[in-house]
């Protein structure tokens, strides 16, 4: 009895293997994960599904570190006589690191059947980390016209399409100068240039010393920093 036992569970463990897991490449289904900052939205597409998924995040040592409970499809399709299923996950990384992880999702099981995941899809995706815009150095520069300026670099992470915003203060904690840019690329290095003047109908440029610059991102709270103006 108890070979026979065994030998059922291995059956059924072969199958399992064999059939639950089902990759993006099947035909009808597709899948994504994006993120805005820490925040991440996945999205599964397919055809012939519409039965609740349950799911989690599974980091590089393949360790669960956020489970989703049974999600119906948020919307159903019909197109040429198949109905597809529109599933959609909603999570916060910000407590994890950057690096590669696994997004898997599965068809509701029973009780009793926990451990059996059905129709299993795997959606592997990286996550670069949260939005920040973060002070570097300065060092003087010569334009194009030929004139001094001072340049600040600034490293930043995930700030594509959001506002960066700067305000220089001299050591009297007077505003002198801001500057609101919006961001490009959101993984490179960003600088902009100060040539010493406090704005147009400043009578005389700043002189060499100690300045702050006060600094931000969308959503993120201001930073400061000091550097020398050396011009």
């Amino acid at each position: 009895m108890d070979r026979a036992r065994k030998i059922i569970a291995l059956s059924l463990v072969a199958v399992f293997l064999v059939t639950v897991t089902v990759f993006a490449a099947v035909k009808g289904l597709s899948s994504k994960v994006s993120f805005n900052g820490t925040r991440g939205s996945a999205w599964i597409y397919w055809a012939n599904h519409t039965s609740p998924r349950q799911g989690y995040i599974l980091n590089s040592k393949n360790q669960k570190i956020i489970i989703f409970r049974a999600n119906k499809p948020q919307k159903i399709y019909k197109k040429n006589n198949t109905k597809y299923g529109y599933y959609k996950y909603l999570f916060n990384m910000s407590a994890h690191k950057p690096g590669n992880y696994k997004l898997v999702t599965y068809l509701e099981t029973s009780p009793g059947w926990e451990w059996y995941e059905g129709e299993r899809v795997i959606t592997p995706f990286k996550y670069t980390g949260g939005t920040y815009l973060q002070y570097h150095s300065t060092k003087v520069i010569r334009n194009n016209n030929g004139d001094l300026m001072q340049r600040l670099y600034f490293k930043r992470n995930n700030a594509r399409g959001k506002g960066l915003h700067f305000q220089i203060f001299n050591n009297k904690n007077q505003l002198l100068r801001t500057y609101n840019f919006k961001s490009g690329n959101s993984n490179q290095w960003f600088c902009f240039d100060w040539n010493g003047w406090a704005g147009k109908n400043a009578a005389r440029r700043s002189p060499r010393g100690v300045y702050t610059v006060k600094y931000w991102v969308d959503g993120r709270s201001p930073r400061t920093a000091k550097f020398r103006l050396a011009l």
